[in-house]
């Protein structure tokens, strides 16, 4: 005979039979407690009827439910199903409305993809079992909330082919990510723009060399800790010790022999192509920098500044005397320490309101200073001189001439000099010419 619905499955652990006699309503009470109606065939005038929301019935517990009234001269019977003993085919599509309990104490497999509770708010989900195995294919868990992964103490391994190349691991109260190929890095990358880019690597072949990279700058790390950029348009790093106590320290920097002899380079100073221009090093004590100026920040004469420029405002080595000074600023008062020159080209020969010479422009850089430059006081570097005084010779005191800015041999007695030359020079004319110095702001005697 036909009837409504899906195929039967047969061989059943148990089942029994009730009888309803309609009385005009669809409400009636079952003989047994069902998780559903679909542990139940339900037949109206020998023709059976269709389990669920919007059909013929739907049950659960001790209630079954008809979609329409079963009247008394309706011949009404129930089997109840109990549990299925055998295997069973579901038709295409029949378990994707599927609401029960379903236990599966064997190998599930699934040709296609599996979508859990899609749309459905689900409270937990639980996979007990000691492997997942994706051989192919993703295993995708989108949650609102959290995913926890009880691996009571296990790894979660990442595999391909059978062999190991990760681990996710615990150890007593650490958490660990390792490499299990031989020299394998440990790397990290992140999505710029849709690009795929690397952030930071451990090198396994070098023994554990940390390498941070930025704006997809690419390479093996060449130390023990290595930053490399390419693109960056600031510091490439920063160091915060916040507090408002001068107990919240800086940088420490400890190498070199144990007993400090010989030299020991603390800080190396390269340029943009990699070659040193300077460095700090240490002996027996001392601290050295290597080779180096001194300087001072000065302002200039608003006529000579471009505030929009970090070009030079003078000629390097100009010489520069002092006019008046200020001080730098903290919360809207003067600081104590933080004299600021106000300079200009030196006026007149032998003047005693000599600085130092000219070394650059400040202007712009990260703190957007719009007239900041620096004066040479200490050190070593040149001063443009002329012939006033005459030919220059090793040991000669360096004073200002006649010439705005420019220097010459110091001849009056004393003289007030800002460096001594490093070196003979000869002038044919009335040229200028750098002389080289070390700086030194100080009385002196010419020689006789």
């Amino acid at each position: 005979m036909p009837y409504i619905g899906n195929n039967l499955a047969t061989q059943f652990q148990a089942f029994a039979t009730q009888t309803i006699t309609g009385d005009g309503s669809t409400g009636y009470t079952l003989d047994k407690a069902v998780a559903n109606g679909k542990e139940l065939l339900v037949y109206i005038n020998n023709v059976k009827q269709e389990e669920g929301s919007g059909k013929s019935y739907t049950a659960t517990g001790t209630t079954i439910t008809f979609s329409a009234a079963v009247a008394s001269t309706d011949s009404c019977y129930l089997v109840y199903m109990g549990s299925a003993q055998q295997t069973v085919t579901p038709p295409d599509g029949s378990l994707a409305s599927y609401t029960g309990n379903a236990s599966i104490s064997g190998t599930l497999g699934v040709t296609g993809a599996v979508t859990a509770n899609a749309g459905v708010v689900v409270d937990n989900i639980t996979i007990d079992g000691t492997e997942i195995d994706l051989s192919s294919g993703d295993l995708t868990l989108d949650v609102a909330g959290d995913l926890i992964i009880d691996t009571d103490g296990a790894e979660i391994k990442l595999q391909d082919g059978g062999t190991r190349y990760g681990t996710l691991f615990k150890s007593s109260n650490d958490f660990g990510i390792k490499s299990n190929v031989a020299d394998g890095d440990l790397v990290f990358k992140g999505e710029d723009d849709a690009t795929t880019i690397e952030a930071m690597r451990i090198d396994m072949s070098t023994g554990g060399r940390v390498g941070i990279t930025h704006g997809g700058t690419s390479g093996l790390p060449s130390y023990p800790f290595h930053v490399r950029t390419n693109n960056a348009s600031s510091f490439i790093s920063a160091f915060w010790n916040d507090g408002d106590d001068a107990n919240r320290l800086g940088v420490i920097i400890q190498c070199g022999k144990d007993d400090g002899s010989g030299t020991n380079d603390a800080l190396v100073i390269a340029d943009g192509n990699g070659d040193e221009v300077g460095k700090i090093t240490f002996n027996g004590g001392t601290v050295s920098y290597n080779a180096f100026s001194a300087s001072h920040y000065c302002i200039i004469p608003d006529a000579d500044n471009d505030a929009d420029s970090q070009a030079m405002a003078y000629p390097y080595g100009t010489l520069l005397e002092t006019t008046s000074i200020s001080y730098t600023q903290k919360n809207g008062a003067d600081t104590e320490r933080g004299i600021l020159y106000n300079v200009q080209k030196t006026q007149t020969a032998n003047s005693k309101k000599v600085l130092g010479s000219y070394g650059g422009s400040m202007n712009g850089g990260w703190q957007n200073h719009t007239n900041m430059h620096l004066a040479y006081v200490l050190g070593d570097g040149h001063i443009l001189c002329n012939n006033a005084g005459g030919n220059i010779s090793i040991g000669d005191g360096i004073c200002s001439s006649s010439t705005a800015g420019i220097g010459q041999k110091a001849t009056a007695n004393p003289s007030m000099i800002i460096g001594t030359a490093q070196q003979d020079v000869t002038f044919s004319g009335s040229e200028t010419k750098l002389v080289a110095v070390q700086y030194g702001l100080q009385q002196f005697i010419p020689w006789s």
